[in-house]
């Protein structure tokens, strides 16, 4: 740790707190003296943990000014929202002038400090204004508990990047962490542990025929989970549930074209992975394969107005009378 560091902390340490006074003269002097020290210390100590440029960050604020800086000065997002509330005004206010952040950099967003439906609706609101991006953090280290967690909900929700400004060695007394001790902290999605759970409920559509539910579940699961293996096989799973949602809704082009893409991966991969998900299934695919080859050929006649072609064409009719069959079994179930 850097010396300087360590010798203010001491001084600040050391000074007197008895007055409302002496107190705010100790608040001046961590301000004044030790801030940027520490700011310093935090960017060496956390740069290694940033893996991407940060695009946007969407921050709760509290009455300490303190952490949000430091996320800001080590982040150094292009946007910026802050969700303050009518207490917590000037805290923002410290934090903009410190960063000395554009007034085109950032927006503020005043919140009710107990009703989570704000946090919500801003968060939402941003979201959607910013284009979905993929680049977005949200920082729920400031605020009330009820702003913390309503903002850890919503990045939960929207699967975005959460993150928190904590320390291990927080000062009681002091009512601030030991300076230089600070540390960026990721919190994994919750899918991340009740992925399974999920994974469970999407096989769970695809079983009673509802392929439209499970493909946009698994669609959600095969970027989100974060096993490679379990992502690939899920993928094979989406596949599937596209195929038949084609299938069912007598898209035949789309559906053959999805089921092709499906077996040529299956058959990429079965050498190496012959325990994966669905590669027990791949012979019973390939003959689904075949099946919808000729219901896409299929729909090449009936656009030209061939009818009687395809009734006269056993390759033809057999496929589309089962398909025809399967359908309306499905409904009846």
């Amino acid at each position: 740790m850097n010396q300087e560091l360590i010798a203010m902390t001491e001084k600040w340490k050391g000074l007197e707190r008895k007055t409302v006074k002496q107190r705010e003269k100790a608040e001046n002097f961590y301000e004044t003296k030790l801030m940027k020290l520490i700011e310093e210390e935090f960017i060496a100590n956390n740069i290694d943990k940033v893996y991407e440029k940060v695009e946007y960050l969407i921050m709760s604020v509290g009455t300490s000014y303190e952490p949000l800086v430091l996320d800001i000065q080590l982040l150094q997002p292009r946007r910026i929202l802050f969700l303050y509330t009518e207490k917590t005004e000037c805290t923002l206010n410290k934090i903009v002038k410190y960063c000395q952040l554009d007034a085109m950099r950032y927006s503020k967003r005043e919140v009710n400090e107990t009703d989570p439906l704000d946090i919500y609706r801003e968060i939402k609101s941003a979201y959607l204004k910013w284009s979905r991006p993929d680049k977005l953090y949200i920082d729920f280290t400031g605020g009330t508990k009820s702003m913390s967690a309503a903002a850890a909900m919503a990045g939960a929700v929207i699967n975005v990047q959460l993150i928190y400004i904590g320390t291990t060695q927080y000062l009681t007394d002091f009512r601030k962490p030991e300076p230089g001790t600070e540390s960026l902290y990721y919190i994994s999605n919750p899918v991340e542990i009740f992925g399974d759970l999920e994974i469970e409920k999407a096989f769970a559509l695809f079983d009673k025929y509802n392929y439209s539910g499970a493909r946009k579940k698994l669609k959600k699961l095969k970027e989100s989970v974060p096993t490679p293996d379990i992502r690939q096989q899920l993928s094979f799973v989406y596949n599937l549930a596209l195929a038949y949602e084609h299938w069912d809704a007598l898209e035949f082009p789309q559906a053959y074209e999805t089921m092709h893409a499906l077996t040529k991966e299956l058959d990429r991969d079965f050498r190496l992975n012959r325990n994966f998900l669905m590669m027990d299934f791949l012979p019973t695919l390939k003959k689904q394969e075949a099946i919808l080859k000729q219901l896409d050929e299929l729909s090449g006649i009936l656009k030209e107005k061939r009818n009687m072609d395809v009734l006269k064409e056993r390759d033809y009719i057999v496929p589309l009378m089962f398909t025809m069959y399967i359908n309306a079994e499905i409904r009846r179930k």
